[in-house]
């Protein structure tokens, strides 16, 4: 009995503190429940930006992928205008930079001025990105932005941005040896020698072959000239032709031996081959022939 009631006693104790513990906290229900609601509001809230920002994320990325097949500098530096401060539009901004630096070295040696400032771009579009949060984006930027200043010969300027590189954690050992070859090489006497020389260069496109008259009509009353003389014949569009007899068929030459041709008197003499005819038994000779007698004169009469 003793150990029941013993029981009881601490069932009442512990139910007398829960009665308190549920007094004090009562005042407090209604800010935990605000404070749980917002916390809800909040997350689903953001999952339902995060849905929409990764909707809008992936039609970034397709329009960014279908731009690569016949896209220009100028359509991806749109592009990272328009996509902010994603992830594709930073990458917009290093394929434009890109796309720039390409344009500039292939017109610096046509015209130097076009390529400097195709140049100036691709700097100006990696510098947006100079602090990506992406790495593998801002080690491209800092290689390229080295290249851009060493294609312009601020050779300074490009060691700066080549030793970035070498210190970065994502360059490899190899692509280190290569670009600390290429520091080396800018700081050489060749180096500033052969950039002194190439900014000194100013080419220049040709200027474009001039016309004169107005190209946009042809002459109303163009002057030609012909010599009849050398016309072909032809016949007019309408006109009758004269008909034409065919020539008359010429019959085979009969099976006979034709004429001897008569020689002209100043023509020398041809022999006319005899003709072989096959051996024949030989006729008589004919018989011969006495020769008429020789008449002689008749004696004069003498007169009687």
């Amino acid at each position: 009995m003793n150990n029941q009631r013993r029981h009881e006693l601490e069932r009442n104790v512990l139910a007398d503190k829960m009665g308190e513990s549920f007094d004090k906290v009562q005042p407090l229900y209604k800010p935990i429940l605000l404070v749980v609601a917002a916390a809800l509001v909040g997350f689903f809230g953001y999952q339902l930006i995060k849905g929409q920002s990764s909707k809008a994320e992936a039609k970034n990325w397709t329009e960014f992928y279908f731009n690569r097949t016949s896209g220009d500098a100028e359509s991806y530096a749109a592009m990272g205008e328009e996509f902010g401060n994603t992830a594709s539009g930073q990458w917009a901004h290093h394929s434009a930079a890109q796309g720039y630096l390409r344009d500039g070295i292939d017109s610096i040696y046509i015209n130097r001025k076009e390529g400097v400032e195709n140049v100036r771009k691709a700097i100006a579009e990696w510098d947006k990105v100079d602090d990506s949060s992406i790495p593998e984006l801002r080690f491209a930027a800092k290689l390229g932005l080295a290249q851009a200043h060493e294609t312009l010969g601020e050779l300074d300027e490009a060691v700066k941005a080549y030793q970035v590189v070498v210190e970065m954690s994502g360059s490899a050992e190899d692509q280190k040896k290569r670009v600390n070859e290429q520091i080396a090489y800018l700081k050489s006497p060749e180096a500033k020698s052969f950039y002194e020389w190439f900014n000194k260069l100013d080419p220049k496109p040709a200027a474009p072959p001039t016309f004169s008259g107005d190209l946009g009509l042809p002459p109303m009353n163009p002057s030609i000239t012909l010599d009849p003389t050398k016309l072909p014949a032809f016949n007019t569009p309408g006109a009758n032709p004269t008909p034409t007899n065919p020539p008359a068929p010429t019959n085979p030459p009969a099976e006979s031996t034709p004429p001897a041709a008569t020689p002209s008197a100043d023509a020398p003499a041809t022999t006319t081959p005899a003709t072989t005819t096959p051996a024949q038994t030989p006729a008589s000779p004919p018989p011969a022939t006495e020769p008429p007698a020789t008449t002689e004169p008749t004696a004069p009469t003498e007169p009687k």
